[in-house]
């Protein structure tokens, strides 16, 4: 894949809060990355956002990093595996946001 190409796909998209995602809705994860913010280790995702026709880029909160394997990362991305993610609002302290990931 030549510069100009990877240069668009990393582009393309918004970078959107959790918070901005519908309750319940079933999000599509075409792409994962692990990156390093100045938070710390984290995954950002794409999701297909069907209304739309867009990718909306998020960044998963820190405590995912761990959870994705490289080979789990890799499935995503040469579309081996097809995971959903949903949004199911924030924990009742209001701190943090309950996620779920469906195949």
């Amino acid at each position: 894949m030549d510069l100009v190409t990877r240069f668009g796909k990393v582009s393309s998209g918004n970078i959107a809060s959790l918070e901005n995602l519908v309750l319940g809705k079933r999000y599509p994860v075409t792409r994962a990355v692990r990156q390093t913010t100045q938070y710390g280790p984290t995954i950002l995702v794409s999701l297909w956002d069907e209304p739309t026709n867009a990718n909306i880029r998020v960044f998963l909160p820190k405590r995912f990093a761990e959870v994705f394997e490289d080979s789990d990362i890799e499935a995503i991305n040469s579309g081996t595996r097809h995971y959903y993610l949903l949004s199911q609002g924030r924990t009742a302290n209001g701190r943090s946001f309950k996620l779920a990931l469906e195949e």
